[in-house]
């Protein structure tokens, strides 16, 4: 019957979106938010307001600058970051729409007086 076949497609579908979900949160970990919160808070999602490794390390400074590039070419490789405007000899770096899309809406913080 067609509608047993549609059932497991379905199933199928399911099950593939499911692993897909599992392995995006194998790869993605707590530091890799950290540092994607961080650049949205900075601005850093178009051209002209890229981040360098070194400008994101001196804003996070758990890690070193080669970690934060590792995390640069995981985040990047996976679509929610991609490479901007050169800063000095490196690459700065913005968020994709997926990589803004992924994190909860950034409140501006008021300035009491």
């Amino acid at each position: 019957f067609p509608y047993t076949t549609l059932f497991r497609s379905r199933n199928n579908l399911n099950k593939s979106l499911e692993e897909g979900e599992t392995r995006l949160n194998r790869e993605l970990n707590r530091i890799s938010y950290i540092i994607m919160n961080m650049m949205l808070k900075s601005k850093a999602v178009d051209f002209m307001h890229s981040m360098s490794c070194a400008e994101i390390q001196e804003r996070v400074r758990v890690i070193k600058t080669d970690t934060v590039y590792k995390y640069m070419k995981k985040l990047e490789k996976i679509g929610f970051v991609e490479k901007g405007a050169k800063v000095d000899r490196a690459y700065g770096y913005i968020l994709t729409k997926e990589g803004i899309n992924l994190l909860p809406e950034v409140k501006e913080e008021k300035e009491e007086c």
